[in-house]
């Protein structure tokens, strides 16, 4: 019994013992410690993210294409603004439409008077062959015309004084509708402006012989313009026979300040 106790106590090493056991304590203690950290920082991430709200972010994506590299080796520069040129303000307000007057308040002086040409080639009695004559055709004012021309739309009104009332009433409209102030706000002068027009509607029904007279040319021109607009239309008689009548107009339009 004792040899064998000693033999146990000769067959161990005790400092070899105790330096074993002392280096698994000091990885157990570093183990330990790294754990430890590790848990403390999971549980430190946790209670930020569980404290602070969460913030969807929409990620966008840029597409950049090779154009958009082209001209970036070119010097910038900067252009100074360039001053638009200052347009003159008119000092028209207010273009009014045309205004038609009709035929009875028109001036005998309004008028205009109409050149008629007359050409004469010298002839021999041997060119003179006997023809038969023709009458002139007789030229006529509105007011003195037994039956007016008939204006397109106005046929089955049976006066006329109703025949002549539609063809002053649809002239006026014609002119209202086609007078381009535009056109002559530039010539025309501020206040009233009047141009006295003077046509004839031969014995065939047409618009002929248009005559204007105004302050100046371009406001001329527009009035001649707007009269030729007129329709064809059924010719003015008197003692049965087509006439040609002679039809004065004044227009009038207003330039307010």
């Amino acid at each position: 019994m004792k040899n064998s106790t000693q033999r146990t106590l000769v067959g161990q090493n005790p400092s070899r013992a105790t330096s074993k056991h002392g280096a698994n304590l000091q990885k157990n203690s570093t183990l330990y410690f790294q754990i430890g950290l590790i848990v403390a920082l999971l549980l430190s991430i946790f209670l930020i993210k569980y404290k602070s709200p969460l913030t969807a972010y929409e990620t966008k994506t840029l597409k950049i294409g090779e154009d958009d590299f082209k001209d970036w080796d070119k010097t910038f520069r900067l252009e100074p603004k360039k001053q638009q040129p200052v347009k003159k303000l008119e000092q028209v307000s207010k273009l009014l439409p045309p205004e038609v007057v009709p035929d009875e308040m028109v001036k005998p002086n309004d008028l205009i008077p109409i050149d008629q040409d007359s050409t004469s080639n010298e002839l021999s009695p041997e060119d003179i062959v006997d023809v038969e004559k023709e009458e002139p055709i007789e030229e006529v004012p509105l007011d003195a015309v037994e039956f007016v021309p008939i204006y397109p739309g106005c046929e089955n009104l049976e006066s006329n004084a109703e025949r002549k009332s539609c063809l002053q009433e649809n002239l006026k409209k014609l002119i209202t509708k086609n007078f381009d102030t535009d056109r002559v706000q530039d010539f025309a002068s501020r206040g009233l402006n009047r141009i006295n027009v003077q046509f004839t509607v031969d014995n065939n029904g047409f618009v002929t012989d248009v005559k204007a007279r105004a302050a100046n040319e371009q406001l001329e021109n527009e009035a001649r313009r707007v009269i030729n607009k007129i329709p064809h239309m059924q010719p003015g008689m008197k003692q049965g026979k087509k006439v040609k009548v002679i039809y004065g107009q004044p227009i009038l339009f207003k330039i307010d300040n």
